[in-house]
């Protein structure tokens, strides 16, 4: 476990995947981007130094992001986090991920994500002072040379992928300085956007869990595909503490592809065996 956490402090290509960096730092994230709160248990779980919060009201949805910087760790994270406010049926859907949308990088992706894409990060209807994409490279200024880490959960694992390949692309960060780990991610955008983003996001990681049905839609019959390496958590619970952590990185879906047993959305909400995000401040992963 040393070794991991000493690699964490050196900026660059010596962060790659790692279990401790998916449960520790990249889970803490994604939970705390579900509370009402997150200073307080950024500043208490991992270190932060600074904290801010952003929130962007879509078309059926909202999403919100946070700029998180850990001096200790040399690292400026950003954790997004994504909603849909009509129930979950996939009818609904359509009006959100089909047709595909042209975006401000090469190829296409869904509707929704596009609108958070250029509402939340790019803040096309905010000053420039209050844009989160400008207030990042404002806290990556101040840690000098730091590393980029970039998640999310969910919707927003598909936001945070848009996020990770415009810094990439309009070279805000070299490439070998952005990680992205998203946990139970949807599928972002079809053939031309996943070519474009491998190009540029070459330390990318969706961690999903056996049985979770989430990762594998609107699905590739609907024009989609997947973006970066999977990391395939055989057990139910995927990124929690435990003596066997069993785990592969595979091409796509080249892993999970291969399960035999039913997969249902329901296996979305338990990763590192919770029911829900923005439990972590009760210590339930203590």
């Amino acid at each position: 476990m040393l070794l991991i956490i000493l690699s964490l402090a050196i900026p660059g290509s010596c962060m790659n995947y790692s279990h401790y960096l998916a449960r520790n730092i990249s889970l803490t994230l994604c939970d705390a981007a579900y509370m009402s709160n997150p200073s307080d248990s950024l500043r208490s779980k991992l270190s932060a130094s600074d904290v801010q919060g952003f929130y962007a009201e879509l078309d059926g949805g909202s999403c919100s992001g946070l700029i998180v910087t850990l001096p200790k760790r040399n690292i400026v994270a950003l954790a997004f986090r994504a909603e849909l406010y009509e129930p979950f049926y996939f009818d609904n859907w359509n009006k959100f991920y089909f047709p595909m949308r042209r975006w401000n990088h090469e190829g296409n992706v869904s509707k929704f994500l596009v609108d958070g894409f250029r509402k939340l990060w790019r803040g096309r209807e905010l000053t420039a002072a209050e844009r989160m994409r400008n207030q990042f490279r404002k806290a990556l200024n101040k840690l000098q040379n730091g590393t980029v880490l970039i998640t999310g959960h969910y919707v927003g694992g598909g936001l945070a992928a848009l996020v990770a390949l415009d810094i990439v692309k309009e070279e805000i960060v070299n490439k070998d300085d952005v990680i992205l780990i998203t946990l139970a991610q949807i599928m972002a955008g079809d053939k031309d956007f996943v070519e474009a983003y491998e190009k540029q996001v070459v330390k990318s990681y969706r961690v999903i869990t056996k049985g979770d049905l989430i990762p594998h839609v609107p699905g590739k019959k609907h024009g989609y595909e997947y973006n970066g390496k999977e990391v395939y958590y055989k057990r139910f619970g995927s990124v929690s503490k435990g003596k066997k952590i069993r785990y592969k990185l595979c091409y796509h879906d080249n892993c999970s592809r291969k399960q035999f047993e039913p997969v249902s959305s329901e296996e979305n909400a338990v990763y590192s065996k919770i029911t829900r995000y923005g439990l972590l401040r009760f210590g339930v992963l203590a």
